[in-house]
């Protein structure tokens, strides 16, 4: 679902210079791949605000709000081309800690719409190591790499999520993933006697009871809903 945003009015000289040069998604595609990468993340002057990519998309958890409209350009760009796993790590790894968010959901984002590139469970790993590293200011990057990792829930996001609810510093994102993938006994019991932060104990008590309901098992929470009802096993 769409939500487009009203955006400023635009000065005289955003006028002027919207009809003087050709907009940023046509110019980038006569550059080269490596010229396109090297602007990623380059200073530039005031922002000419481009109404065609003030948008909004809001897909479960997720919602993409471009803050940078020339990364978001130049990424789509990149994807369109086609990215691998090494370069889609090196884009997160380009920015600041408080832009990791920003920067992983404009990556999303533009991996949709270029219809190329690798798939999440392919970089996963790597971007998760590079969060590992940063520590608690990645929280919510971590949050958004998991809810997008289980789309498909591959084997390897079991093994990553019960990594990090051990180490304890990403405990959300973890409880998230195997609440919706996991299949697996080992887990279900190490889940039920995992001790966390008391405001993600109702978030545990979800997933715990979505994984007993996935293995036909008795709900321990019986009252509370089921956090994925569109799996199988669900009801």
């Amino acid at each position: 679902m769409w939500r487009f945003r009203r955006p400023p009015r635009a000065t005289p000289a955003c006028r002027w210079g919207s009809k003087r040069f050709p907009p940023l998604a046509e110019l980038v595609k006569t550059w080269s791949f490596e010229q396109i990468r090297a602007q990623v993340g380059a200073p530039v002057g005031p922002k000419v605000v481009e109404p065609a990519f003030i948008a909004s998309r809001t897909d479960g958890d997720l919602q993409v709000v471009s803050s940078d409209t020339r990364d978001w350009v130049l990424i789509t760009e990149l994807a369109r081309r086609g990215l691998t796993a090494q370069q889609v790590v090196e884009l997160l790894g380009d920015v600041k800690p408080p832009r990791l968010f920003d920067r992983l959901v404009v990556i999303e984002e533009a991996l949709r719409r270029g219809g190329k590139g690798p798939a999440p469970e392919t970089y996963f790993p790597q971007a998760m190591e590079l969060c590992r590293q940063i520590g608690k200011p990645a929280d919510r990057a971590v949050s958004t790499l998991y809810r997008i990792v289980a789309r498909k829930c591959p084997a390897a996001g079991e093994a990553e999520a019960l990594k990090d609810l051990k180490q304890g510093v990403f405990m959300e994102g973890p409880l998230t993933y195997v609440g919706a993938c996991s299949r697996s006994m080992d887990t279900l019991g190490m889940l039920e006697q995992l001790s966390g932060p008391q405001d993600l104990r109702n978030v545990k008590d979800l997933e715990v009871d979505d994984i007993r309901r996935r293995l036909r098992l008795p709900l321990k929470n019986p009252g509370l809903p089921d956090n994925h009802p569109d799996e199988d096993g669900g009801e």
